[in-house]
């Protein structure tokens, strides 16, 4: 259930995704718990079980989905079906111009570097597909072994790239600070960590970003796990911050984008956080169920992925958004 405090998120939920004209938002936010009551899940509350220490361990293995006896796996289509639905039953239907919100991670790739990655921009340029890339300043070669201490920054070769990419009109994210895991059974770069120490390291690789001249606002979790802690910790820093399905156990489901605690949360679950070429026929069943229904879309693309078929499966996505997509500025602006 839709819990007392986020009836202010609520409001900026109507405001964003159903810009009533002027209704008053008070009036609708008991039928649009209702409506998605079912869809929105919390945790277990780490600060409020923080006096049993005892409890701790049980409460992450609890948030990272290993003690349940099911998996809820969110359906973004569900979701925005929802919305408009609502949008129809308190009478609002105007008709929005929608758009696509394009994530894309692993700049570099552990396994790859950034080998191909040009490739992958100019065909997004030459469609006019507009995207925020999630970098990671001091990438580990091996993200899955427990290690310590810091890898290599990105060579020349990558921040030259990154001076293209910024010359050509590229949004930026932090993608974590290394990309490598704490615990082997559950890949997390930050949960389970004091927020002392997960802020410094996250601020010493947006200081990293920032110092080559790029404009770092969003924050995209690694292995895309990340808690509320986590979320409080770094939520002054960054004006959004970004999930994924692996999220749901810690973050709840959520129409996106949102606001949690007047800071954007934009998460993609499937089927729009797939290969491309799964992706595409999902984006081909938008026009006839939600095209000018819902303002915005959210999409997450892995540059890395698609690779193999030497982007094929990603020209047919850009050719399905080209010119439809929209700048994560804009979103933030129009917060």
């Amino acid at each position: 259930m839709i819990i007392k405090n986020d009836a202010e998120d609520i409001r900026w939920d109507y405001k964003y995704h159903i810009d009533p004209s002027g209704r008053t938002l008070d009036e609708h936010l008991i039928d649009y718990q209702r409506t998605f009551s079912d869809l929105y899940r919390y945790p277990l509350n780490q600060s409020l079980l923080r006096p049993l220490r005892w409890i701790g361990p049980l409460t992450y293995l609890w948030n990272a989905g290993i003690l349940k006896t099911s998996k809820i796996e969110p359906d973004q289509f569900e979701i925005l079906i929802r919305s408009k639905k609502f949008r129809k039953d308190i009478g609002f239907e105007e008709k929005v111009d929608t758009k696509f919100l394009l994530r894309v991670d692993d700049f570099p790739r552990f396994d790859i570097g950034i080998e191909g990655f040009l490739e992958f921009h100019d065909i997004a340029k030459k469609s006019n597909v507009d995207y925020l890339l999630g970098v990671t300043p001091f990438l580990s070669e091996k993200p899955f072994e427990l290690s310590d201490g810091l890898p290599d920054p990105l060579n020349d070769e990558e921040v030259d790239t990154l001076m293209v990419l910024k010359k050509a009109g590229v949004e930026f994210g932090l993608h974590g600070s290394t990309h490598r895991t704490l615990y082997k059974r559950y890949h997390t770069e930050s949960v389970g960590l004091s927020c002392d120490r997960f802020l410094r390291s996250i601020l010493k690789a947006k200081k990293n970003l920032t110092d080559l001249g790029l404009k770092v606002d969003t924050y995209i979790p690694p292995f895309n796990t990340f808690d509320m802690s986590n979320f409080n910790c770094i939520k002054g820093h960054f004006k959004a911050i970004t999930g994924g399905p692996e999220m749901v156990p810690t973050m709840g489901t959520r129409l996106s984008p949102c606001s949690i605690q007047k800071t954007l949360y934009i998460p993609v679950y499937g089927p729009f956080y797939e290969k491309c070429s799964n992706l595409a026929p999902s984006i081909k069943k938008i026009r006839p169920l939600l095209e000018n229904e819902v303002r915005t879309i959210p999409l997450t693309v892995h540059w890395s992925w698609e690779v193999g078929t030497s982007f094929e499966h990603f020209r047919e996505l850009c050719d399905l958004i080209g010119g439809r997509t929209k700048k994560w500025s804009d979103v933030m602006i129009n917060s």
